[in-house]
């Protein structure tokens, strides 16, 4: 062989070594080159299972070509046959019994297969006739359940009529009452202050009127504190407290003649001097001067109420409680209002001056009466710019 042809199929050691043996295959032969790729042990296993097995296919071949194995081949091949067509004989024959036994109990199946039926029905209709008397038994109870059911409902609605009535009968009552004890102290107070009192000193027909006053507000206004603040001096007469509300009340009680422009300053500068909320200026049986009932106007930006003549009616100081709270929640900024009216006041107190020099000076002057029409004009005209 060539050199140059072969492939070494072991070489653990030097070639010239004796431990191992040499062997030399073609090198262009794919089964040796996968053969020589693969580890020693893989290559020794496939020689230890390779040896035997050819040597057992050897002998197979011989034996296959032997006569003798073909006699016994045909000899068990016609053993099969027979044996084939025995079966096959015990098969019809079974099958013809079969169809025997069949034929026999048919009848017989038949009567089975109806009194099966027979009693499965009989079974369900027994089950069914029970379920239905149930079903009734049910439809019964939910009927009975359904009744007792709206029974308890009209006895806790009549029931609860009946206490919701007696409840509107207590309230009205309560109700009734109230308003009597209310009407009774009103009237009263209202009696009280008709008396004639001129025989009373002026500070105690002033204190009289307080108390009066500070009653009617305790009465009417039960959330909140009605405090005398009379004698602390240049703080009202009376104090509303009501939650972060504090209302100042000034009462004047005047059996002749109306209250003074005086009075009503001093209270503008308590306002001014307080942290109040807002203010009350009440004469119970007169008028004040320069100012109409229920003028309402702002000092430092809190708003005042001037009521006159309360003492016919005492529910005015509540409605204007509730006016001065109402203007609050409105968070209004009355710099404006209270300088446009110091403008208006301005403008009056100069035009009632111009025309009364303007009188003295034309007293017999043709062109008096279109002067005074001309500034009245020119006034109006101004005080709308201003509103605008």
């Amino acid at each position: 062989m060539d050199l140059k042809n072969n492939i070494t199929l072991y070489k653990l050691m030097d070639y010239e070594s004796n431990e191992m043996i040499t062997l030399r295959f073609p090198s262009d032969n794919k089964t040796f080159q996968e053969f020589n790729n693969r580890s020693l042990h893989d290559q020794e296993t496939i020689i230890k299972l390779g040896t035997p097995l050819l040597k057992l296919g050897k002998d197979r071949k011989l034996t296959i070509n032997n006569e003798e194995w073909g006699r016994k081949s045909n000899e068990l091949r016609s053993e099969l046959r027979e044996t084939v067509e025995t079966y096959e004989k015990k098969m019809k024959n079974l099958k013809k019994q079969i169809d025997e036994i069949k034929e026999n109990n048919k009848e017989k199946m038949d009567n089975c297969a109806k009194e099966v039926r027979d009693m499965e029905k009989t079974k369900w209709h027994s089950m069914l006739e029970s379920s239905k008397e149930e079903n009734d038994k049910l439809k019964t109870e939910i009927e009975r359940v359904r009744n007792d059911k709206w029974e308890k409902l009209n006895t806790q609605r009549k029931e609860y009529d009946d206490k919701m009535e007696l409840l509107r009968k207590d309230s009205k009552n309560d109700s009734d009452k109230k308003d009597d004890e209310y009407r009774k102290s009103i009237a009263e107070l209202t009696d009280k202050f008709k008396f004639d009192d001129k025989n009373k000193i002026a500070s105690n027909k002033g204190k009289d009127g307080e108390d009066s006053v500070q009653h009617f507000l305790t009465m009417s206004l039960p959330k909140a504190e009605i405090k005398d603040t009379s004698q602390q001096g240049g703080c009202g007469d009376l104090m509303i407290m009501d939650a972060s509300t504090n209302i100042m009340i000034e009462v004047k009680n005047y059996d002749s003649g109306n209250v003074k422009t005086s009075e009503v300053t001093k209270f503008k500068k308590d306002m001014k001097n307080n942290d109040v909320t807002g203010g009350i200026f009440v004469s119970l049986k007169k008028g004040i001067c320069n100012i109409d009932d229920w003028t309402i106007s702002t000092i430092d930006g809190k708003p005042v109420v001037y009521l006159c003549n309360v003492s016919a009616d005492m529910e005015k100081m509540i409605t204007a409680f509730k006016i001065i709270i109402k203007i609050k929640q409105l968070n209004i900024d009355w710099t404006i209002t209270e300088k446009f009216k110091m403008i208006q006041d301005y403008l009056k107190s100069f035009t009632k001056e111009k025309k009364k020099q303007l009188k003295i000076v034309n007293t017999f002057t043709k062109g008096y009466k279109e002067s005074v029409e001309a500034m009245d004009k020119q006034l109006r005209l101004f005080i709308d710019n201003l509103q605008s």
